[in-house]
C-alpha cells in the first residue's frame, strides 16, 4: 500500500513539472505582442541572472544566468537607467506564467 501512495505522489509530481516546465511557443505575428517601458533599475540579486526593475510593470522580467553569458549589469544599468525599452511578449498560458507571457 505505502508503494502505491508513493508511486502515485511521484506520478503527480512529475505532472506537475511536465505541465509547469512546458516548452512554449515560437513567436509569430498572431501570438507576439509589445509593450514599452521605462527601465527602473536593472540588477543581479542571485543566481547570476539580471533583473530589469521597469515602471508600470510588476513583474519580474529577467535574463536567466546574464552573469554567465557575460552582460555586465553596472554597464546595462548605467547605459539603459531612465532609458524606454520595447519588450516583445509571447502569449503562453503556462501554470507559472503571468499574465500568460513569456
Amino acid at each position: 500500500m505505502k508503494k502505491l501512495i508513493l508511486s502515485f505522489n511521484m506520478f503527480l509530481l512529475l505532472v506537475f513539472i511536465l505541465l509547469a516546465t512546458q516548452i512554449g511557443p515560437q513567436p509569430n505575428m498572431n501570438n507576439a505582442y509589445t509593450e514599452i517601458f521605462e527601465v527602473v533599475n536593472i540588477y543581479s540579486p542571485c543566481c547570476k541572472d539580471i533583473i530589469f526593475e521597469l515602471n508600470g510593470d510588476k513583474y519580474l522580467n529577467y535574463i536567466n544566468r546574464g552573469i554567465e553569458k557575460g552582460i555586465d549589469q553596472y554597464e546595462w544599468n548605467n547605459h539603459l537607467k531612465n532609458e524606454e525599452l520595447i519588450f516583445t511578449f509571447i502569449k503562453n498560458k503556462s501554470l507559472l506564467g503571468p499574465k500568460h507571457r513569456t
